[in-house]
Formats: C-alpha cells, structure tokens, sequence
C-alpha cells in the first residue's frame, strides 16, 4: 500500500482529487487474487484510512462535504469486488476438488479393468490347461485331438482378449488387433516363410461382440492357408476389412495351391471350417470360402456396427 499511496502522490497532477480512490482499488483487488480474501480485506481498509486521510477534502480524518457519500460508495465496491473474488476462488476450489475426484475416479476405473482384463485372460488359460490335463486321462486318439484342438482355441480367445483393448483401456484399431492375430498364428507355425498384409478401410470399428469373433476367423484363416496353401513353399497372406454396402467384409487370401475342384465347404468335417462358419452366424453374418487362379480366399461378412 506504500507504493500506491506514492504512487498516488505523484499522480497528483494529472488525477482530479475527486477520485482518490483510483490507484487504491487495483491494489487491493491484485492482493485479494494473489494472497487471499483476508489480505484483501487488510488492504482495503488500509486503502480506505489512507485515501480519507490524505485525499479526501478535509484535514485528516475530517468528514467534510461528500466525504461519508464517497466513503460509503467506495467500502461498497471494495466489498462487492473481494466478495466476488471470494466467489469465484470458492468456484475454482470447487471445480479443482471434481477434477481431482474425477481424476481418482478414472485411475479406479482404469485399474479395475486391467484387473478385469487380467483375470478373464487367467481364467481362459485356466480352462486351457484343465482340458490339457483331461486329455491325459484319454487313450482315443481321436479324444485326445479333439482336447488339444479346443485346449488350442481356448487359449487362442484368452490371447485375443488380452490384445482387444491397449495398455490405457481403450479398445484396439482393427489393423493393430489384426496384425497381431495374424503374428500370433504365424508364430505358431514357425513360418518365417510366409510374409502377410494387413489392410483396414479407414474409419473401419467393431464391437468387442464381433472383433472377438472376427479375429478367431482370421487366425483359423491363416492357419488354413499356411497348412493347406503353403504345404511346401512360402507365399503371401493378405488380410483386407472393408465397407461393403451396409456390411462389413473381412477377407483373409493367400496365393498358395488353392482348393480342390471338388471343394463344397458344406460337407466339410474340418473342426476349424465349421467354427469360422458358427462364429459368423453367431454375429449375425456368413463365412465363405473362394478360390481361383490359384489363390484361396476365406470372407466373412457381418452387419455394419460402427462407420467412423
């Protein structure tokens, strides 16, 4: 308050006496918004003693002509201002407290569903193994594949639900998930031979309900392909989703040796075949299996759910 009572003085020249309260008001204002509503409080009534005392007609404290006026006018803008500042610190207090509940609250959530995420996929091993161990209790040969082949697919959906969604929770872009999938089966085959494509048409989602599905297609595509289409040699796996109409198409092509002429995937007894075509259906689409000029291609189309 030192500096704008000097302040004040030198102003004198150029500031009618009839406002002397001018330099006094920023001051008091700025501390109410740097150090608080008390300190505020002291520099107004500081502000208040000094204006009267040395700017306001009179000598010192002397209630002259217009002085209680101008007094009581000024303690109302003073109080006014710092209660409006008060007002709004209280506000930011308030919106500061919600952010860091929100913040919380999202650290929770997030948690929750790693944890979520984790345990499913342990569970799903869990399963796994289980089926592995019955199989030892088995002498068919038959039994015993069939165990290891839904021990193998069990474990499959426990990998893909662990890849659906990113390290912050947020679900997986297709051409991520598919890549992985495709990875995944690749590696499983140790088929450093056999290169692959991955295309999502732009804007390109799927539900969990689907992707899920859709991803267990994809593999057992692949792993057709690599089995069937490359018995003796590499080639190219190529994966394409894409719009078609109000449907979405998820094809897996390969440029191996192609299907027989006599192919007819309904009398198929392939475990694999009949699982992509159930998968399908289950999400309200239909799988297809093509071939020609040498090249095999596995399509399933769903109902479109999200267009981005």
């Amino acid at each position: 308050m030192g500096v704008a009572l000097l302040l004040r003085f030198l102003l004198l020249p150029w500031v009618p006496t009839g406002m002397p309260f001018v330099v006094f008001y920023p001051v008091i204002v700025g501390t109410a918004v740097l150090f608080g509503i008390w300190a505020g409080t002291f520099a107004g009534m500081v502000g208040t003693l000094l204006a009267w005392y040395f700017f306001l007609p009179g000598v010192g404290f002397a209630l002259g002509v217009g002085v209680p006026f101008a007094l009581s006018l000024y303690v109302a803008v003073i109080a006014s201002s710092l209660a409006l500042i008060r007002f709004l610190q209280l506000a930011l207090k308030r919106a500061n407290c919600a952010r860091e509940e929100s913040r919380k609250l999202a650290e929770s959530r997030e948690t929750l569903f790693r944890e979520l995420q984790h345990r499913v996929g342990n569970n799903l091993q869990v399963v796994s193994a289980l089926l592995s161990l019955q199989k030892r209790k088995l002498s068919d040969p038959a039994a015993i594949a069939a165990l290891e082949e839904a021990a193998d697919r069990v474990q499959l959906i426990g990998q893909i639900q662990r890849q659906l969604y990113d390290l912050d929770g947020q679900q997986q872009a297709m051409d991520s998930l598919l890549t992985q999938v495709v990875e995944d089966c690749l590696e499983s085959f140790a088929r450093e031979d056999v290169a692959y494509t991955i295309a999502v048409e732009r804007g390109l989602t799927m539900s969990p309900d689907q992707a899920i599905p859709v991803s267990l297609i994809v593999y057992e595509a692949v792993a057709n392909a690599v089995e069937h289409g490359f018995p003796e040699r590499g080639g190219l796996v190529s994966v394409e989703a894409q719009f078609v109409g109000q449907r979405i198409e998820v094809s897996v092509s390969d440029d191996g040796v192609g299907l027989p002429a006599d192919f007819d995937l309904a009398q198929l007894q392939s475990m694999g075949l009949k699982l992509s075509s159930a998968l399908a259906r289950q999400c309200g689409g239909n799988f297809a299996l093509e071939s020609g000029s040498g090249a095999t291609r596995a399509v399933v189309s769903l109902p479109c759910e999200g267009k981005g």
